[in-house]
């Protein structure tokens, strides 16, 4: 699945988006010093959700962590990427490769996952709740899958591109999915 016309003038995705057996899972399997970084990030992020957990468990938390999807996402200019979220997997992942000096816009935003307060209209004077980040190049967010999150417009003349990923556990039905932890 890659770019979809009835998304807009929103991000263009690699050609193996979203196909676990192929592409970018197999790049990240070929470069171990980006597969280290994910580890590392996840590995911090499990201990901060779980800070009263004992080593044991957390090796049990390790062991049971996979990649299961992974693409590459070029914005250019004007480009977006709509609200969506990740519902089938535990933790989400982007990390951004190139990030053009001269560009503005491209925060990723999170919007709160409280049933009927994500949606905003014209006819409400409150805002709608959203945490924004500005990505920085070498940086990675990860974040719960469940949360809404989309891509504010950038602009700018050369493209920004960013790696994202999803991590599920063990007991994904998913047969092509990776290791993290292996």
């Amino acid at each position: 699945m890659g770019y979809m016309k009835n998304w807009g003038k929103t991000h263009k995705l690699s050609i193996e988006s979203f196909a676990p057996d192929q592409g970018v899972l197999e790049l990240i399997e070929k470069i171990p010093v980006f597969k280290s970084v994910i580890q590392e990030g996840v590995q911090r992020y499990l201990r901060s959700c779980a800070p009263q957990a004992d080593q044991q468990a957390y090796e049990r938390m390790f062991s049971h962590c996979y990649i299961d999807g992974a693409w590459i996402t070029q914005l250019e200019n004007n480009n977006y990427a709509h609200q969506h979220q990740h519902m089938s997997s535990q933790i989400s992942g982007v990390y951004y490769h190139s990030i053009p000096e001269e560009g503005e816009g491209g925060e990723i935003y999170f919007s709160t996952p409280v049933f009927g307060h994500y949606v905003c209209s014209s006819t409400t004077s409150f805002p709608c709740p959203q945490v924004v980040i500005k990505p920085e190049e070498g940086t990675m967010i990860l974040f719960p899958s469940y949360l809404e999150h989309g891509v504010r417009t950038y602009l700018g003349n050369e493209p920004r591109i960013s790696l994202s990923f999803n991590i599920e556990e063990l007991s994904s039905s998913n047969p092509n999915k990776i290791p993290l932890f292996k």
